[in-house]
């Protein structure tokens, strides 16, 4: 379903804005420190046929159940392993 929904906003020539959910999760931060969240996004939106303008998309890494988000990698890392997160309201 996302990547019907994302091959479809492409082709409409939309830039995407990527939500990265569950950040707090233990293993979250081995895969996005490694790049390997980056390169496995690169290749679906590169096989979608994104465009140079569409690849340079925001990304928001949030966690849901924990009530954050923020575009701030380092501040992300932060409130993924407790430290200064924001109270859920």
């Amino acid at each position: 379903q996302t990547k019907y929904v994302l091959s479809r906003a492409l082709r409409m020539g939309l830039k995407p804005v990527l939500v990265l959910n569950k950040c707090d999760k233990p293993d979250a931060w081995g895969r996005i420190e490694t790049g390997e969240v980056e390169n496995e996004l690169f290749e679906t939106f590169h096989s979608l046929g994104a465009d140079d303008h569409q690849m340079d998309y925001v990304t928001v890494y949030a966690s849901g159940k924990a009530g954050w988000a923020t575009t701030d990698l380092a501040l992300a890392h932060q409130y993924s392993s407790g430290q200064n997160a924001p109270d859920k309201q």
